[in-house]
């Protein structure tokens, strides 16, 4: 048996199963389960890679993810672990003072976060962080507050 490191499982996987159901996934507002193949997981995975790149993300460099289950934490994991980053998982529940904690403990310059909750809370804790520089917003239905310029 050939074991690869999870920066390639996913992509082996894809090549060896490529439309097949990788994943499901309930969406919020339709209630429906829908389906993400091998194939797209694989792409999105590559996509949040370069996108950690394009930031800037440096190898070794620490990333927060605060976000309650959903596939696109998957991906930045993947991702993470394709450019050799470090992922620093927090719950979705955690208060403002808990993520601040993690955030400065950890010396985390960009937090992933889920939905408007997590989104308010890191707000928050980036407006008086000296350490967080970026929030990477998972739902597209987030509103951001006016006074966030980044």
């Amino acid at each position: 048996m050939v074991y690869y490191h999870y920066a390639e499982l996913i992509h082996k996987q894809a090549e060896k199963y490529g439309s097949r159901t990788a994943l499901k996934y309930r969406d919020n507002e339709s209630g429906k389960w829908l389906k993400i193949s091998w194939k797209d997981f694989s792409e999105y995975v590559m996509l949040t890679a370069k996108a950690m790149a394009e930031f800037g993300i440096e190898v070794q460099e620490k990333i927060g993810i605060y976000s309650q289950n959903m596939p696109q934490c998957l991906f930045t994991d993947f991702g993470a672990y394709g450019n050799r980053v470090i992922s620093i998982p927090m719950y979705a529940t955690n208060s403002p003072a808990q993520i601040e904690y993690i955030i400065n403990d950890a010396d985390i310059h960009t937090l992933f976060v889920g939905e408007q909750l997590q989104y308010n809370n890191a707000f928050k804790v980036q407006k008086e962080s000296s350490v967080l520089k970026r929030l990477v917003v998972f739902d597209p239905a987030v509103k951001f507050n006016p006074d966030d310029k980044t």
